[in-house]
């Protein structure tokens, strides 16, 4: 009862109440910044994840191409696939599933060696990756009759 009455009568209090300064709140400023580190993260994030897919990309062409070239290689020297060579020893072709964005030239040079019958094959392949022609290029000496 005795708080009852007193509360009635608090109006009649002359003593200003005090204000506590807590602090349950973030200012802007602290709001700005955090969101500035925020922003710059994930900018920096996402650049990391697109140049980490850039390399994967070209990665993936460069494995591609050399398989390309590895089985072109491969059809000289095996004689299962005797190349239609031109006259001037080249053969040119694009690729064929996986590889169809990839053109290959396949050369075959014979050299003069002393005590032997020895060849050039160089296998070149060409790819477009972001607007610029990529080119490979391998070469091999192999020595007999295996191409005709």
């Amino acid at each position: 009862m005795k708080r009852m009455v007193w509360k009635l009568f608090s109006f009649l209090d002359n003593r200003q109440p005090t204000i506590q300064k807590t602090n349950k709140g973030l200012t802007l400023l602290e709001v700005l910044l955090s969101l500035l580190i925020l922003g710059g993260a994930m900018t920096l994030l996402v650049r990391m994840m697109t140049q980490g897919l850039t390399l994967s990309q070209h990665s993936r062409n460069l494995t591609q191409a050399t398989l390309l070239a590895q089985q072109k290689m491969e059809e000289v020297y095996s004689g299962s696939e005797t190349p239609s060579l031109k006259g001037d020893n080249s053969e040119e072709g694009k690729g064929e599933g996986i590889y169809s964005r990839f053109r290959w030239r396949r050369e075959i040079t014979p050299l003069s060696v002393q005590g032997g019958d020895l060849k050039e094959l160089r296998v070149t392949i060409w790819w477009k990756e972001k607007k610029r022609e990529r080119k490979l290029e391998f070469i091999s000496y192999f020595a007999g009759e295996k191409i005709k």
